[in-house]
């Protein structure tokens, strides 16, 4: 094994260790490492901006409207109500506002609307 190989292969461990390889593989390597390098500074971004350490509230498709919190490092075992960045959810909700929408890739490659309803910092 090579040296970029190693530490390709510890990056993406650092990531998030219980992210399937098929949702590891919508992240870029660019996506993952502003993931886990992305700070949030006070008061530079929108309030309804959806970053890690947000609650999100969201619709898929025509489904109920659900919420949580998006997180950079879910432990397994952890509460419902969490979103790993990392997650395919995560991926797709990163970086919108409330009122805004985008398409959830499913693993059958088709894909769903995903609405953002709400979008309030973690206190």
């Amino acid at each position: 094994m090579t040296s970029l190989q190693r530490n390709k292969a510890t990056s993406d461990s650092q990531i998030e260790p219980h992210v399937t390889k098929a949702d590891a593989a919508l992240l870029s390597d660019a996506d993952r490492r502003r993931l886990r390098l992305g700070k949030r500074p006070a008061g530079a971004l929108p309030v309804d901006l959806v970053t890690c350490g947000s609650e999100v509230s969201y619709v898929i498709g025509d489904g109920p409207v659900q919420s949580g919190l998006l997180v950079n490092r879910a432990r397994r075992g952890t509460r419902g109500g969490i979103i790993p960045a990392c997650s395919p959810l995560g991926h797709a909700l990163i970086g919108l506002r409330a009122g805004q929408e985008t398409a959830l890739p499913r693993e059958d490659g088709t894909s769903l609307p995903v609405s953002v309803l709400a979008v309030s910092p973690s206190p």
